[in-house]
């Protein structure tokens, strides 16, 4: 969600700017407890020492090891053993995660937004052809945050992107930013983009992509008629529906008391989840550029897949 408060772009500024004090900050505004909305049953804790602990609880914890034991709380790592460092590098901020027993392979991932209060991060897959391809954006919330609801509507004046959709369209839907090595930096939207899906789900655009509007879900989906006029304003449900975890809880009675079964949502998959291969052959042509992915669809469709 995006707000009014003060927030600091940290991907575009001048070498200058960042001088050890201006790092100092970023290293204050990392220490303490994040959690993520979407992963709610997962923390992360930052240390003034530099070191990091994980803790996985409930769900999450016994996801581990496949349900097959009842545990409250587990770590991947003991105290100590694992380590993060804040670099520049060009200007870019990095976040690098550093595991004791290997120690000459750190983990980095890009800081598109740090505050004393929220984060926002990215990674990119490796590989031939697809080193400018986005891996995962993750949000996380610093402090004690209540549990967010699986379901999400972004209030009308905080929208960054808005999508149209023809009416009764469901399945796939893949918006595919054409230059992959264009993400745009901005936190508050000069303009508020709309975009029109076409009906076979794919949205090819030369527009930047938005990973910081995608990660605070910023991005709002509409049923249009044939003059493209909203007529019908679909909310977000968290990709929780999808795992495997919901069925293996016996959580779907939960979610079909809760909410509409017959009532159309929008999940939000991430990016680049789908094999290239894959995705060039739903659509029946080569697809270039980080594809941004969606699945919409009735709520007792989506959780019974």
């Amino acid at each position: 969600m995006i707000t009014n408060k003060l927030i600091i772009i940290i991907t575009i500024a001048p070498h200058f700017l960042f001088g050890q004090s201006i790092l100092d900050t970023y290293y204050r505004y990392a220490i303490g407890e994040w959690k993520s909305p979407s992963l709610f049953d997962v923390k992360s804790v930052y240390r003034a020492d530099s070191t990091i602990d994980v803790y996985y609880t409930g769900d999450a914890a016994r996801k581990l090891f496949n349900f097959q034991i009842d545990i409250d709380t587990v770590s991947p790592w003991g105290p100590g053993e694992m380590a993060f460092m804040i670099n520049l590098q060009d200007d870019t901020l990095l976040c690098c995660n550093i595991e004791k027993m290997r120690i000459n392979q750190p983990s980095c991932y890009r800081l598109l937004l740090l505050t004393d209060t929220m984060k926002v991060t990215i990674s990119y897959k490796k590989g031939p052809l697809i080193n400018d391809h986005i891996d995962g954006v993750k949000f996380s919330y610093k402090h004690v945050v209540p549990q967010s609801d699986p379901l999400y509507h972004c209030p009308e004046d905080e929208i960054c992107n808005r999508f149209l959709l023809e009416e009764d369209f469901t399945g796939l839907l893949v918006v595919l930013y054409q230059s992959p090595d264009l993400v745009t930096k901005r936190i508050d939207p000069i303009e508020q983009r709309t975009f029109h899906v076409p009906s076979n789900g794919l949205l090819e655009t030369l527009h930047a992509a938005d990973p910081i509007s995608f990660a605070m879900r910023g991005n709002a989906f509409y049923y249009a008629d044939k003059n493209g006029t909203p007529v019908k304003r679909l909310s977000l449900m968290l990709r929780e529906i999808l795992s495997p975890g919901v069925l293996q809880l016996e959580k779907v009675n939960n979610y079909l008391s809760r909410f509409d079964p017959d009532e159309v949502y929008v999940v939000p998959l991430g990016y680049n989840q789908m094999a290239r291969q894959l995705l060039n052959e739903r659509f029946g042509k080569e697809l270039i550029g980080n594809a941004e992915m969606y699945q919409v669809g009735r709520l007792k469709d989506l959780i019974t897949k």
